[in-house]
């Protein structure tokens, strides 16, 4: 799913948040990336739930408990 985004006079289709977010914590998860990405990936997440909360509604079990690792 996206979301298209007016830039000037150009149309761009940009990945919607919650989608991005699912994308964020999948990565976050994956033993095979380097631990600096993977805690980007998280930070990324934080700033995507700090920005639109109602974003932890579409988590799953398994996501949720990844989200729930991060330090408050």
């Amino acid at each position: 799913r996206a979301e298209e985004v007016a830039l000037e006079d150009v149309r761009l289709r940009v990945i919607c948040r919650v989608d991005l977010l699912h994308e964020k914590l999948r990565a976050a998860a994956d033993p095979a990336r380097r631990r600096s990405k993977r805690l980007q990936d998280l930070a990324d997440a934080q700033g995507l739930i700090e920005a639109t909360p109602v974003l932890l509604d579409d988590l799953t079990a398994t996501e949720r408990a990844l989200f729930e690792q991060l330090p408050r």
